[in-house]
């Protein structure tokens, strides 16, 4: 059993197989709607959420885990003997990170590291996977932290949005601000740049969206292997297959998986949204055996 053992807020939408497998521990961000606070996947998942997003005027809004929460797991695993490694959402779009920070200061362990990710979704998660790997391979806290801090390095995040007003809504919407009023046809392009949400494209058809995502994964992982990808999506999942079978013409992929956002990202991007969040590069010599699981729509692959 690895010693280290690793905490994610629930914006890292890690597929729940990965969580079981490795032993991942997830603290729930939280969704405030109708008056009523749900834990992120615990009280409300993705298919509730979004049927009652489509019927619904009241929109809901999202709050950080408070630091209570973070030190109560954090120390539960220092007790179980484990060393701890936190790896959260980018500060510059939630306090998730401010408030795990705070809970690791309160608690003052030598064995306890948190790191912003300066990153979200599954960019995250594909590192802390792999640092999970090497962990079971019996790394310690000081190698972990560095894989992941490497790997952060290797990773990306691009996503098309049928609009920009629940980013609006939510104030998450930094430099694509610029956009808001113009052609309403236009289907933006953004991605996470220096931690922060950008704003990157636009264009006129979502095809082309999608085209373009694709085009400019290509790039960024050119010469690059191994190549781990997430596409998540907020209620859409042939397109999201679709968009994966597109992918997999073009690039050859070392592991991928299909996935619904959690409810607290979809509040802010809305349905329709689609992402691609990968990892290419490094050394991930350490990897399970070739599998295919599902779960609700979530599939995985390696191979």
């Amino acid at each position: 059993m690895a010693k280290v053992a690793f905490v994610v807020d629930s914006t890292a939408c890690i597929p729940q197989d990965y969580l079981e497998e490795y032993g991942i521990q997830v603290v729930p961000s939280l969704l405030i709607w109708g008056g009523k606070a749900y834990q992120d996947g615990l009280d409300i998942h993705p298919d509730e959420f979004y049927e009652r997003l489509t019927r619904t005027r009241e929109m809901p809004t999202t709050a950080a885990p408070n630091p209570a929460t973070f030190q109560e797991k954090f120390l539960d695993l220092l007790e179980q003997g484990k060393d701890v490694l936190g790896v959260f959402l980018s500060q510059k779009v939630s306090a998730v990170y401010a408030n795990a920070l705070a809970a690791a200061d309160a608690l003052a362990a030598d064995n306890l590291i948190v790191v912003d990710s300066r990153s979200g979704g599954m960019a995250l998660g594909w590192a802390v996977i792999r640092a999970a790997r090497a962990a079971e391979a019996g790394a310690p806290l000081a190698k972990c932290a560095e894989i992941v801090d490497n790997a952060l390095k290797q990773t990306g995040f691009l996503a098309t949005l049928d609009t920009l007003k629940y980013l609006q809504r939510g104030g998450r919407i930094g430099s694509a601000e610029r956009w808001l009023g113009m052609a309403i046809n236009l289907k933006p392009i953004v991605g996470i740049i220096d931690g922060e949400l950008a704003g990157i494209e636009r264009v006129r058809t979502r095809r082309r969206a999608l085209e373009r995502m694709i085009e400019m994964m290509e790039v960024q992982v050119a010469g690059r292997r191994p190549i781990s990808l997430a596409i998540l999506h907020t209620n859409a999942t042939a397109e999201a297959q679709a968009l994966l079978e597109d992918i997999h013409r073009r690039l050859a992929l070392d592991e991928w998986v299909i996935a619904s956002v959690s409810p607290t990202v979809g509040a802010h991007f809305g349905p329709g949204a689609l992402g691609l969040t990968f990892l290419a590069g490094g050394n991930d010599k350490i990897r399970s055996a070739t599998s295919h699981r599902s779960r609700n729509d979530d599939k995985r692959q390696t191979g």
